[in-house]
């Protein structure tokens, strides 16, 4: 909490009230809500802009270098972040780790997750090519679905791809 928010002063004394509050639990492994909604309703309320600052610095410690987390979490911080090209990196590696323990869910939301954002970075621009990028990641979905026995939402995924390919 500290590298993440070094500007805020009595951290201790905050985490302390929401603790006494029954908002949060402080354990030997960190703090976490004592319930979902708790958190929901925490993520709902940050500004859009704060929440990506947020997780755009969550990966790093307090000297700005990146800590040793898991792929999945890094992946799920680039994507809240709204950094495309590192988050379709990573989520494509989420999505193969998933399909290689046998965790067709985790697959297809990771693949998901990237379609999301490859859709959205035809707007935005951040990448060189972002039609590729949703073409590969659609093909990726469709397959991952397919395994997963949801053939209905792979033959739309698949059929959406082909009507953005075009004739090439």
């Amino acid at each position: 909490l500290r590298a993440l928010l070094p500007e805020m002063h009595g951290i201790d004394e905050l985490l302390t009230t929401l603790a006494v509050a029954g908002l949060v639990e402080e354990r030997a492994g960190g703090i976490s809500t004592t319930h979902p909604l708790v958190r929901d309703v925490t993520l709902a309320a940050i500004p859009t802009a704060v929440r990506r600052d947020l997780h755009a610095k969550a990966p790093l410690d307090i000297g700005g270098d990146p800590l040793p987390l898991p792929v999945e979490v890094r992946a799920l911080h680039a994507y809240h972040a709204q950094s495309s090209f590192e988050a379709l990196m990573l989520l494509e590696q989420v999505a193969d780790r998933s399909a290689s323990r046998g965790d067709q869910q985790g697959c297809v939301l990771a693949l998901r997750r990237g379609l999301d954002l490859s859709r959205r970075e035809i707007f935005r621009g951040e990448l060189d090519d972002p039609m590729r990028a949703v073409l590969i990641f659609s093909r990726k979905l469709g397959e991952a679905l397919a395994r997963a026995g949801d053939l209905t939402d792979a033959d739309g995924i698949l059929r959406e791809a082909l009507d953005l390919a075009g004739p090439s």
